[in-house]
């Protein structure tokens, strides 16, 4: 049977179907009030489309992961309409460019005789209800920012069921085409960052993140005054829509802020734009942004796990105080950044003034915050917590085990081989038990871990066995192995943060102990050692439980 003979539309629901089907071959907008006959169709539709866009964004990722890392990540839409003479009260000129929503053109008010920035979405007038409060939220985000160095917004309206707003028209490029002309000095980059640090912190004043701050979105009139332009992606900080998800990465992963490439939707806020400033700073220094992988996708893990290079690496001409402003504003932790848009801005005022800026300032104790700054690596730790915390038990019986051999007179190579056999084969059980047995596929960082005390358990028993092969006491070779435990954790400290070089500290003074008093030093060497690696366990348990 053919569903578009016309003998067949005598049925109201396969009349429906066919005059459906008629307006989307001809390509016209299908107006859904006038099929009443499918509306559990369009709202199954409806469903599925809110279901699978997730999957539809990673495989879009992941099919543009070998493109330009400076590209914006956001949701992928129906092609752009073509270019059109006209536009209601509008004469479309050319187009400007288009991002991951919205494609902009510049055109002419008729009436007015006035040069606009015409935005529309990419949908046009098959957008759908998300997309359609998407591109509003933008056009409500630019109107409630009346400011000088942000693009101004004319109108908001609608054509042909296709919703549009007109922006003023910035005629002196963007900051991304004027980096390729000529780089700044450094006097000319502070100037500018300190601009459009006063410009953010007016939005923030009002609620407003942008989170795609980046020099192709700082437009430049012909005199070189900055206008900050798209807030495709800007967050309302008042308002809780869930427009965002968690897990949906949005941004541009060259200037995204580490919270901000891991999907955390619940962590952005103003810190975001912050860090992105002094990305764009970074690359005005050296003409590269701070991350910059052959892929998206590793530009993202870069952006996440990577500390950038100092801008002197790339250009050795750069001002060390300018330096530490452009590196406190990419600090992974936020905590560790600026604490607002206007502290930036004042500090590069205090560079411009020649005067020593607040990132100096302080140095032994930043350069102290980081090496001892709290892990990354949050979940790996909350999956290992029971094998710190197993580890620590065991500890602390090894070492009384230790001191009732020395202090019994017992003590012999063979006595404590049979030890140091049974802390291998406990810590390989609360490894299989505590994390392998049920838990998820190792990371990267799992398998370092695991490469670290594989390393370290060859080194234990070499270094015994050739203290035996001399027949050297066993007392000398206690402090040894108490070394080797502290290198083990120093570098597991590396790795993952601060809570490990409590271990490390207490490893290194527990060594001179046993090293002056053996029976006495094992005893301490268990009480102090064992209650430091029982609170790293401890400490992220309780973290995954209040998860």
């Amino acid at each position: 049977m053919n569903p578009l003979d016309p003998a067949d539309k005598e049925n109201p629901l396969d009349a429906a179907v066919v005059a459906y089907l008629e307006a989307m071959e001809a390509g016209r907008p299908a107006d859904r009030a006038r099929f009443p006959e499918l509306a559990e169709f369009f709202a199954d539709s409806d469903v599925i489309r809110r279901w699978t866009t997730p999957l539809r964004e990673t495989a879009r990722l992941v099919r543009t992961a070998a493109s330009n890392p400076c590209a914006t990540l956001a949701y992928e839409h129906a092609p752009a309409p073509k270019l059109m003479a006209s536009f209601g009260d509008y004469e479309v000129i050319e187009e400007l460019g288009r991002g991951g929503m919205g494609v902009v053109y510049k055109a002419r008010h008729v009436k007015f005789e006035r040069l606009v920035a015409l935005k529309m979405i990419l949908a046009g007038e098959h957008a759908d209800a998300e997309q359609t409060a998407r591109f509003l939220a933008e056009a409500r985000a630019v109107a409630r920012l009346q400011h000088p160095q942000i693009v101004q917004i004319h109108e908001i309206s609608a054509h042909n069921g296709s919703p549009f707003f007109s922006l003023e028209y910035v005629d002196g490029g963007n900051l991304a085409g004027r980096l390729k002309v000529a780089p700044p000095s450094d006097l000319e980059a502070a100037r500018l960052v300190e601009l459009l640090a006063h410009t953010v912190h007016y939005a923030h004043g009002r609620g407003i993140v942008h989170r795609d701050l980046k020099p192709a979105n700082i437009l430049l009139t012909l005199d070189g005054m900055p206008k900050i332009a798209d807030f495709g992606l800007a967050k309302v900080l008042s308002e809780d829509s869930g427009a965002t998800r968690t897990g949906a990465i949005l941004g541009t992963p060259s200037y995204m802020a580490p919270e901000q490439a891991t999907g955390k939707a619940k962590d952005i806020g103003p810190a975001v734009d912050i860090y992105a400033l002094g990305a764009i700073l970074y690359e005005l220094l050296t003409g590269r942004p701070p991350f910059r992988g052959e892929t998206m996708l590793e530009t993202l893990r870069l952006v996440e796990e990577q500390t950038p290079q100092p801008p002197h690496v790339f250009n050795p001409r750069v001002d060390r105080a300018l330096e530490a402003i452009c590196l406190k504003c990419l600090q992974k932790s936020p905590t560790d950044r600026y604490p607002t848009a206007l502290a930036l801005a004042e500090d590069l005022a205090a560079f411009l003034r020649g005067e020593s800026p607040q990132a100096q300032s302080g140095t032994a104790t930043r350069l102290l915050g980081a090496v001892l700054r709290e892990t990354r690596y949050t979940e790996v730790m909350r999956l290992w917590s029971g094998v710190w915390m197993g580890l620590a038990v065991m500890y602390l019986l090894i070492c009384i085990a230790k001191s009732v051999l020395l202090w019994t007179g017992l003590a012999s190579h063979g006595s404590f081989f049979a030890v140091w056999v049974f802390m291998w084969l406990t810590t390989c059980g609360l490894l299989w038990f505590c994390r392998l047995r049920n838990g998820p596929i190792l990371s990267q960082i799992e398998r370092q871990i695991i490469q670290i005390w594989s390393f370290f358990w060859v080194g234990f028993f070499l270094t015994a066995w050739q203290y035996q092969r001399v027949d050297g006491p066993v007392e000398g070779l206690l402090p040894i192995l108490i070394l080797e435990l502290g290198v083990c954790t120093g570098c597991m400290a590396a790795l993952l943060g601060g809570s490990f070089y409590v271990m490390t500290a207490a490893c290194l003074v527990t060594a001179a102990l046993e090293a002056f008093s053996p029976q006495v030093g094992s005893l301490i060497s268990g009480i102090g050692c064992s209650p430091a690696l029982f609170w790293v366990g401890w400490k992220y348990s309780r973290h995954g439980s209040r998860s």
